[in-house]
């Protein structure tokens, strides 16, 4: 048969047993169980949960805290602490742990695992981003710089100041024409 082969459906109701045992690949070497179906565009294990799409990981390490999805607040991520390094498709409960995005961020940092925008400890504009304190998560989900995105936030508030001065600064003349006033 050539082309893609369809992957039967998972046994209902999902449960712990069933994500990390019939769905995944065990690796022999490092112990990780790697997610064996659906992955997203970033690599991560994804699997159709109460009528939504979810990564396996979240939904693995919530419920081995004994949560539901739901429960876990949205700023707690899933850290992957593999011994051979992170694999964002593993989804064995001992290699899973609950963090903040800063913890994340320092084991990304610690394993050479960080996004290439910052390379050597460093974001594109050459700033230091080696301290977890230097680095936070956007709310599209990206990591940045701290020092570039307060020199932006700078940036757009002195243009933003400047357009007001200068929308208060134009009047109309007597004749329909616009004119520029500067204060003395």
């Amino acid at each position: 048969m050539s082309g893609r082969q369809r992957q039967h459906r998972l046994p209902r109701p999902l449960t712990l047993g069933v994500l990390t045992e019939s769905a995944t690949d065990p690796m022999p070497d490092t112990g990780c169980q790697l997610w064996g179906r659906g992955v997203t565009t970033h690599g991560y294990g994804v699997v159709r949960y109460n009528g939504r799409n979810v990564r396996v990981a979240r939904l693995v390490m919530a419920w081995s805290y004994g949560y539901e999805l739901d429960e876990v607040p949205s700023h707690i991520v899933t850290r992957h602490l593999c011994p051979a390094g992170p694999d964002k498709r593993c989804v064995r409960p001992g290699h899973l742990l609950a963090g903040t995005v800063r913890q994340n961020t320092a084991d990304a940092m610690a394993d050479g695992t960080m996004p290439w925008t910052f390379v050597d400890g460093r974001c594109g504009a050459g700033h230091d981003v080696s301290d977890p304190e230097a680095v936070y998560m956007s709310s599209d989900g990206k990591r940045r710089c701290r020092e570039c995105s307060l020199a932006r936030q700078r940036k757009w508030q002195a243009c933003k100041r400047h357009t007001e001065w200068l929308a208060a600064a134009i009047t109309e003349t007597e004749h329909g024409q616009l004119a520029l006033v500067v204060p003395t």
